[in-house]
């Protein structure tokens, strides 16, 4: 790749990464934060649209009945159903019930029991399985996964409570939030020689599950990567949300004040920003205050452990023949 190319790569990354959370602040101070959702709906579409005809390969030919067969659909559903369980036992713990509740304990056993058994069927039951035990052979590729998981949840829960910080407690509006995101952007950096072009801190581990795993398995390591990344946004807002809600609720406790404000974060950011200064309102900002503080010294300690265990990546070439019955043409 030219450096001419590669720096209009880097500026087409950041400036995408930057733009985003500025429109998000526009929608939501202008309209309403629903449209954040809505206004996805027709680039799926034309994205989905688009796909055959900006990515032609040759594959074997096969008939819509055979491809619909082999799927597994009973992963999938074993899948999909343990980790929906888990992250609703997550997020209700210490907010909505209590830890020793049988409404937050159910959903987390019931998540972790689905997440054992969907292992097993895969390995023993699945004609087709998705999850090929084959990408966790060795110690790079478990903590790549493991990494890739840790990194998901520490950026995606830091950007999430760090626009609230600034909405709540900076008093700044929701257009200046996402501006004040635009240093984000610049984590994107180059590094030359791994998959020949550029790479972002959480691309890092895509490079490296498909240069630790053989290379039948780069198919399946990129979809495991994908769905651990996915893992680590759902964690992150799911864990960051109920460490944020504990903590404003022990200290909104600790004052004598209601802790129903800790289970509404919008009601508890409208009544800071829009109550006149008084001793109450002064309160309220440094109880918040502080709930972020530990949250994100929280969230400073994963990002911690997630460099300790990052050492434990081994040195792996990209540079592997293609081993697929796809190509692209």
């Amino acid at each position: 790749m030219r450096v001419s190319t590669r720096i209009d790569t880097i500026s087409s990354l950041i400036l995408r990464r930057n733009i985003a959370p500025v429109i998000g602040g526009v929608i939501v101070e202008r309209s309403t934060w629903r449209w954040l959702f809505y206004i996805n709906i027709p680039f799926c579409v034309i994205s989905l649209a688009a796909v055959p005809f900006a990515i032609r390969y040759s594959r074997p030919k096969t008939t819509t009945k055979d491809q619909l067969l082999p799927i597994n659909w009973m992963g999938i559903l074993l899948s999909i159903a343990s980790t929906t369980l888990f992250l609703i036992g997550i997020s209700w713990g210490g907010t909505e019930y209590s830890w020793s509740s049988a409404t937050t304990l159910c959903p987390l056993v019931l998540g972790l029991v689905g997440v054992v058994c969907t292992i097993v069927y895969e390995m023993k039951y699945a004609s087709t399985p998705f999850l090929q035990i084959s990408i966790f052979h060795n110690r790079s590729a478990i903590t790549a996964y493991i990494c890739t998981v840790l990194t998901g949840l520490s950026i995606y829960a830091t950007l999430y409570y760090l626009v609230l910080w600034l909405v709540a407690v900076k008093k700044i509006s929701e257009i200046m939030a996402g501006v004040c995101t635009l240093p984000l952007g610049l984590t994107v950096v180059p590094i030359s020689g791994i998959a020949g072009g550029i790479i972002t801190r959480i691309g890092t581990y895509h490079a490296a599950v498909q240069a630790v795993s053989p290379t039948k398995d780069i198919a399946y390591a990129s979809s495991m990567f994908a769905f651990m990344r996915s893992l680590g946004l759902c964690l992150g807002v799911s864990i960051g949300g109920t460490i944020f809600q504990n903590l404003l609720s022990r200290r909104l406790e600790y004052y004598g004040l209601s802790t129903e404000l800790a289970n509404n974060a919008e009601v508890y950011v409208a009544l800071i920003r829009s109550s006149p200064l008084s001793p109450e309102k002064i309160l309220l900002k440094d109880v918040m205050s502080w709930a972020f503080q530990r949250l994100f010294a929280a969230l400073s300690s994963i990002s911690g452990l997630g460099l300790v265990v990052s050492v434990l990546v081994g040195k792996c070439s990209l540079d592997k023949d293609l081993d697929s019955q796809h190509i692209i043409e």
